[in-house]
């Protein structure tokens, strides 16, 4: 059975792990369509933190649920 901690990071991995990196790549996608490189970083920056919410959140996942030992 899954805990209730195994829903919060299961979330976290399922929405905010998109939306983190999406809205990295749309506006980096879409700052280069309009021309504008000026929050290039910006959205690099917002890919990365969606990578490592993932990151993250898998690894809390497999330590609650006990599947590292």
């Amino acid at each position: 059975m899954v805990s209730k901690h195994s829903w919060i990071y299961i979330l976290h991995i399922i929405l905010v792990t998109p939306l983190f990196f999406l809205s990295g790549l749309f506006g980096e996608h879409l700052g280069e369509l309009a021309g504008n490189d000026d929050y290039h970083y910006f959205f690099l920056f917002m890919k990365i933190i969606g990578v490592v919410v993932a990151v993250y959140h898998i690894y809390r996942l497999i330590e609650a649920e006990g599947l590292w030992e």
